[in-house]
């Protein structure tokens, strides 16, 4: 070789060195490696009750706000025992402590460290006998403090309610028992006398199995599962007669050629009296575990089998680019380069170790593009990797051609994940310029990653009157008075999230203008005349609109509905169709008829896209669900690829600093945030429809549909009459706060200007005074149960009290009579429907804090 051709070389040789050694150094202190994500480090804990191993915990590495954390409830009896399981996973542990909090989190009732313990093959047991400062039927929060080796602190949570009568060993014996004989079909005499099979129930899927299917479907149909691993179970609600439970376990189904794994959840509501054992609700959820195996691909379809959520699918613009999620886990099917590439996933099969099949998170596809890079979300409580042990929402990005995932910025939150995923599935959108959009805590941000920056676009909201919509990248909302309110703004602001432009819409200064929603991507609202606002005693205040218009994402007005003396209350969109719930006005007397609803389709037809998910019938496993692929895939040579996630120095948090403490009601039950209203009415409707439990921002129990006596009244409300000077309102009124110890001239009050809700917020004390118009009769027995009176307005405007009930009748103070006297229960709803079923009362606030009202 020349000697010119050998120098040349090394000049090439050491421009090359030069050139990676200077992006070593550039990059220093930016990007560090390309690793794994870390595997689970934390114990688990348990309680352990009459030897039940319920209510498993995971740990987190920084304390939470209690308050809102509900994800289990452990009742404990008069000798104020608990006893704890701890699963170390070879974890050192130096140091336990427990402590006992109020039921918002503020007072420190006890923190007592634990000394005598247990330890042996990998398990910690305890038991502690907390001190006798609790008092017997009221919640508290109990944390457990783990000290590791490392240095760390870990804490675990749980409610715990002081309740010798639960019976809680013979309930959850019940519900395991239940369930394992689900898996023998000799079963099916004993299990059918506790079901309500009836044409109720869904017979055509193993998806979702309630108290009303068949009891060919609660013993699994055609199929044949294993258990794989212990039943989880835990407490959600619990009662002298009645509790709530959630099971969670794995079950396995052998083919000929292949193994299938399923995540099954059960929920279980049962009444246990002396005489038998009821079975009040019954509710299985199974979905497929997806494996990474192109035996899932067959011809043109993707198999995902039986599957009970409804699937998150987003493609390319092309189609070429399919994204989906499978119990948590991201995929991406790139059909050009025929790879499938699980993008980000806490266990990558039922064999992984057990705490990183903990469903505390979900995902949400942001973005897809045609060179196959996707933009994605983690968000809810974080198992394993970085974050491991803490709660918040993690944006990810993912490089195709590196087969990367980088964290692009990481929002902690300090509340319960399942609160916090409640509002991620409300609003979280990624634009084209990298900035995030996501609704924390009932406040929209605007979350700048590249700046590690936020702002806040708006804070002063209206929940009910804010909406998003189908894409995201729209949203339109309301503003409130924070001094008052029942006070009506005018104008909506609507904000394109694409762009960050907002506008007003806004009518005359004598109009309001209430948002509706949006159908996809057009906006609904409806305008009123100030002038026909109808204001009640209670404080309501009911918007007639009488004009509803559509209109499109550009600003530009589709359609406008209205009828003559017909005014619009309210609206909810389904697909492709608005709902109207209307009222007529009575020309001779004024008043407000309810009539039918009326209802506007859209028939603009929606891109359905290159890629179809259906449902389809087979002949064991009923109806499963498969997509339908553009074209045909190869899965002899399709490539099978997880992602390395680049690791750098120094962190990517965020953190959302509060803004202000919105009163939010927060609803839950089967173990979800079933949803969150910031006025009461809608909050304890929706548990009572689905037998949850409502809660405050504080932990204070607003609402449960669940243990009552059968008959109750409030002995110390005696009769009372109307008088020259005093109405029905102030009697009943007078009554309330002669009850707490309170007298105060309500006629007066109410003459200069104060509504019912104004004058029972300015002199009760230590209480919540809830308006609870639109809510059932029935709904009101839960306060009574709780000796607090409940005011009705009927339908003539008269008032009285509901101070009691039975099994036919409930019981009123009606100062008009100037007696007490029974209502059959069948009659009192027809009477207080007719009247729009006006009620207000109250809840006992029992900790120490600023008065607050709703």
């Amino acid at each position: 070789m020349k000697k010119s051709t050998i120098r040349w070389v090394i000049i090439t040789i050491t421009f090359v060195i030069s050139l990676v050694l200077s992006f070593i150094f550039l990059n220093k202190g930016t990007t560090d490696m390309t690793v794994n994500m870390s595997m689970p480090s934390l114990p688990v804990a348990y309680i352990n009750i009459d030897g039940y191993k319920v209510n498993e915990m995971h740990g987190y590495t920084t304390r939470m706000e209690s308050s809102t954390l509900r994800d289990s409830v452990t009742p404990i009896g008069d000798d104020r025992a608990v006893s704890f399981i701890i699963d170390k996973y070879e974890t050192g542990i130096t140091g336990l402590s427990v402590e006992v909090r109020s039921a918002d989190g503020n007072r420190l009732i006890e923190d007592t460290p634990i000394i005598l313990y247990n330890d042996y093959n990998n398990t910690l047991e305890t038991t502690v006998f907390l001190k006798d400062l609790i008092d017997e039927g009221r919640e508290y929060n109990l944390t457990l403090v783990l000290k590791l080796t490392d240095g760390r602190s870990v804490f675990y949570y749980t409610k715990i309610v002081q309740n010798e009568e639960a019976n809680v060993a013979q309930k959850v014996a019940f519900a395991t028992d239940f369930c394992n004989k689900t898996f023998n079909k000799d079963n099916i005499k004993e299990l059918s006398t506790y079901m309500e099979s009836n044409s109720d129930g869904d017979n055509t899927t193993l998806a979702h199995v309630d108290i009303h299917s068949s009891m060919n479907q609660v013993t699994w149909a055609n199929l044949k599962p294993i258990i794989q691993d212990d039943i989880a179970v835990t407490i959600e609600e619990i009662g002298k007669t009645m509790a709530s439970l959630e099971l969670r376990y794995m079950v396995k189904i052998k083919e000929e050629n292949d193994v299938h794994y399923y995540n099954v959840t059960e929920y279980y509501r049962i009444r246990i009296t002396n005489q038998r054992t009821y079975l009040l609700s019954f509710n299985r959820k199974m979905s497929e575990i997806l494996q990474m195996d192109s035996n899932k691909f067959v011809n043109d379809k993707i198999v995902f089998g039986i599957q009970s959520n409804p699937m998150q699918v987003v493609e390319s613009a092309g189609g070429d680019i399919l994204v989906f999620e499978n119990d948590g886990r991201l995929y991406c099917y790139n059909a050009v380069d025929n790879k499938l590439v699980r993008l980000f996933a806490f266990y990558d099969s039922a064999e992984d170790d057990y705490r990183c099949r903990y469903r505390g998170s979900d995902v949400k596809i942001l973005n897809v593009e045609e060179n196959g890079n996707v933009a994605f979300m983690v968000y809810g409580y974080m198992c394993r990797g970085t974050h491991e042990g803490e709660v918040g929402a993690e944006v990810f990005y993912y490089d195709s051609v590196l087969n990367t995932i980088e964290e692009q910025v990481f929002l902690p939150y300090y509340g319960y994940e399942e609160i916090l995923k409640f509002d991620m599935e409300k609003l979280s959108y990624l634009n084209s310029s990298g900035n995030a959009y996501v609704f924390f805590d009932g406040v929209v941000y605007k979350v700048m990653p590249k700046e590690r920056k936020y702002s806040v676009v708006a804070s002063n909201i209206n929940e009910d009157t804010f909406f998003v919509s189908k894409s995201g990248r729209t949203i339109v909302w309301q503003e409130k008075n924070e001094k008052d309110m029942n006070d009506i703004r005018s104008d909506l602001t609507v904000m394109s999230l694409m762009t960050g432009i907002t506008n007003t819409v806004s009518k005359g200064a004598s109009e309001y203008v209430k948002p509706i929603g949006f159908m996809n991507e057009d906006l609904i609202y409806g305008i009123s005349e100030k002038k026909d606002l109808i204001h009640n005693r209670l404080g309501d205040i009911t918007v007639p609109m009488n004009r509803v218009i559509i209109q499109s994402e550009k600003g530009d007005v589709l359609k406008e509905y209205s009828e003559n003396g017909i005014y619009v209350t309210g609206g909810t969109i389904e697909a492709n169709q608005i709902t109207l719930e209307r009222i007529r006005k009575n020309p001779d007397t004024g008043e407000y008829i309810y009539i039918e609803d009326d209802h506007i389709t859209n028939n603009a037809t929606v891109d359905a896209g290159k890629n179809n998910l259906m449902t389809v019938v087979t002949e064991n496993y009923e109806k499963i669900v498969q997509m339908q692929l553009k074209s045909m895939a190869d899965p002899k040579t399709m490539k099978m690829l997880t992602p390395m996630e680049v690791i750098y120095e120094g962190g990517r948090s965020v953190e959302l600093k509060s803004v202000e403490d919105k009163e939010r009601f927060i609803v839950y039950g089967d173990g979800v945030v079933e949803g969150i209203y910031d006025k009461p009415a809608k909050a304890v409707a929706c548990a009572y429809d689905i037998r949850g439990t409502v809660i405050d921002i504080y932990g204070n129990e607003i609402y449960r549909r669940g243990e009552t006596v059968s008959r109750n009244q409030i002995m110390a409300i005696g009769e009372a009459s109307t008088t020259e000077t005093k109405n029905s309102l102030t009697v009943c009124l007078d009554t309330m706060l002669r009850l707490q110890g309170i007298s105060r001239n309500t006629e007066y009050m109410l003459d200069k200007g104060d509504s019912v809700y104004d004058v029972l917020s300015k002199n009760l004390n230590n209480v919540y005074v809830l308006n609870l118009t639109g809510c059932s009769m029935d709904m009101m027995l839960y306060y009574v149960n709780l000796d607090i009176p409940v005011l009705a307005i009927r339908n003539d405007g008269s008032t009285l009290l509901i101070i009691g009930f039975n099994e036919q009748n409930i019981v009123v103070m009606d100062p008009n009579e100037g007696t007490i006297y029974k209502i059959g229960m069948n009659d009192s709803r027809e009477m207080f429907e007719m009247s729009g079923n006006k009620f207000m009362t109250y809840s006992i606030r029992y900790d120490e804090k600023p008065a607050v009202t709703y």
